[in-house]
């Protein structure tokens, strides 16, 4: 860096906050790149002055189109803020893209133009990312980072599609593999569950017996209505939020018995929701994360002696696929379970519907492994 023309003329700061060179220019910080990778700042003042002659000429640069990282970031949101809006994707997806967003910004820099941006800082981008998250997680964000980037080009906000370089890749198969053999089983054994129930107060107690009984997830749970649930009949009736399959349960004795006990401690609570805590609040969040009802399910887990590191709600989730499926009638389990069937699947695409008795199988099965017993069949919706 020219001492008789960068430094005294235009000097660069460094913000100790986040550790990148900054300037300040009409009371607007700009941020440029770490002082870590660029200790001298020489590539931070080539940097600023691409911004630079954007700014005094209106024009882009020559490394430049203009657009940079945080503008970019607000566009993309926007429209997703437009898909939330007409219901294509659910809150909790949408605050996924912000907090991708957050991080693309931390790392990069808000000020980044974001044509220079090349596979250099998409190899940065991983190893922060790596440094954050498990495999699934850094999966998902190296996701949500194509596709900003893919926008931004589809957009014209940049005039070349971005080069991501080799390293900027999704784990192989090979690497999930290994991991989920690390992990170990994920699922809950009969005793565990039993023992959960056992420690558990009436509210807990009917959000374990809805999850292994019909499969919901903790989300499932935190947003489902009373109106869900046919308490004479028997059924469940609810969309599953991920995939908006709707699914239809047969419940057991127990878990309707349980049910009744939770909403008589809240029988006319203006939410209709399902489960209301003691302080009168229901278990839902803006970010539709099910967080609240993980963790009444963490202090199921710590009374009942079982790790809440090892395995967590969806625990449950994976114990009634893994018993579900030893009945045989496969298509019946993936339709409680809630899971969308491929396009090239031609049986599902012309099934039209599952009898009431296979599903009541299908949830025999689970009671009967839980239990040692089999279901009952007045109140569980014969």
């Amino acid at each position: 860096m020219p001492k008789s023309t960068t430094k005294k003329a235009l000097p660069l700061s460094i913000h100790k906050g986040s550790g990148f060179w900054t300037k300040v220019h009409n009371f607007k910080r700009y941020y440029l790149l770490k002082v870590a990778e660029d200790p001298k700042g020489r590539k931070s003042w080539d940097r600023w002055q691409d911004i630079l002659t954007e700014i005094t000429t209106g024009r882009p640069s020559p490394s430049s189109n203009g657009i940079e990282l945080r503008e970019l970031c607000e566009t993309w949101m926007r429209h997703h803020d437009d898909k939330l809006a007409a219901g294509e994707i659910t809150k909790r997806t949408h605050a996924e893209y912000t907090d991708s967003c957050n991080h693309i910004l931390e790392i990069l820099g808000k000020s980044r133009t974001v044509a220079t941006i090349g596979p250099e800082d998409f190899a940065k981008l991983r190893r922060a990312y790596s440094d954050r998250f498990g495999i699934c997680g850094l999966s998902k964000r190296i996701t949500h980072t194509k596709s900003l980037f893919a926008f931004a080009y589809s957009e014209d906000l940049i005039d070349r599609p971005a080069k991501y370089g080799k390293s900027f890749a999704k784990p192989s198969a090979k690497i999930y593999r290994a991991h989920r053999i690390a992990k170990g089983s994920m699922d809950f054994t009969r005793e565990e569950i039993r023992l959960m129930l056992d420690h558990s107060t009436a509210i807990q107690r009917a959000m374990i017996l809805i999850a292994i009984n019909s499969a919901c997830g903790n989300t499932d749970i935190a947003d489902m209505p009373r109106s869900a649930i046919d308490l004479d009949a028997g059924w469940l009736t609810y969309p599953r939020a991920k995939t908006a399959i709707l699914r239809r349960v047969p419940l057991w004795p127990e878990t309707l018995a349980a049910i009744r006990e939770a909403i008589a401690s809240h029988p006319n609570h203006p939410s209709g929701m399902l489960f209301i805590s003691k302080r009168g609040n229901d278990y839902r969040a803006d970010s539709r994360t099910g967080w609240r009802v993980t963790g009444e399910f963490r202090q199921v887990l710590k009374r009942a002696g079982i790790d809440p590191k090892k395995r967590g709600f969806y625990g449950l989730r994976r114990s009634f696929q893994t018993q579900a499926e030893e009945g045989g009638d496969l298509v019946a389990c993936k339709a409680i379970m809630g899971h969308s069937f491929a396009e090239t699947d031609m049986s599902a695409r012309y099934r039209q519907r599952i009898s009431d008795d296979r599903l009541r199988k299908v949830v025999e099965v689970v009671r009967g492994w839980l239990f040692d017993e089999p279901i009952a069949k007045e109140g569980s919706g014969s």
